[in-house]
């Protein structure tokens, strides 16, 4: 299934209120799979991939957190430069599991991000602007869509942080 397919589904759940169908994943097995889908580009960039603590087990609709986890990361590998970082983690609280995902790109300013978080049209300066914005507030919108933590930190010149945090189940 394509990005466009996977964002037309959700449309017709987010329509249709059909049932989420959460189930048990090791957020590696996610990880691994999305990371080797963009093999080919994360090698041209020769961007270096660092893994922290990815173990974490997760109950969640399986292709919306896959989806999740690959619109932040394509946002990563897009925003970030050659020769550059991308860590990946994963952790535990109370009451959510948290994926956060690290870049060592430009970063941005802090109204470039109210803007990704705002749900109005983003005035992007070029196709990779829209790319990057609509990659991130779908991922955003995914996470409200489970009630989990959607949130970026950045530091123009120092990267951007990418953290997602979804509800504990059972």
């Amino acid at each position: 299934m394509n990005t466009l397919d996977e964002l037309i589904d959700w449309s017709k759940r987010e329509i249709e209120k059909e049932d989420l169908k959460p189930e048990l994943l090791n957020c590696r097995s996610v990880i691994s799979l999305i990371l080797d889908m963009y093999d080919d580009l994360i090698d041209a960039k020769r961007i270096n991939i660092k893994l922290g603590q990815v173990n974490q087990p997760i109950v969640v609709d399986s292709g919306i957190y896959t989806f999740m986890v690959r619109n932040a990361l394509f946002s990563a590998i897009e925003l970030t430069p050659q020769n550059g970082t991308i860590s990946i983690e994963t952790s535990e609280t109370d009451d959510y599991v948290n994926t956060i995902i690290h870049d060592s790109g430009d970063g941005f300013e802090q109204t470039e991000i109210e803007e990704l978080m705002e749900d109005q049209e983003l005035p992007p300066t070029s196709t990779e602007d829209i790319g990057i914005g609509l990659n991130l507030r779908t991922a955003r919108k995914y996470t409200d869509l489970l009630n989990g933590i959607f949130k970026i930190e950045s530091d123009p010149g120092n990267g951007t942080e990418i953290f997602m945090g979804l509800p504990k189940f059972g």
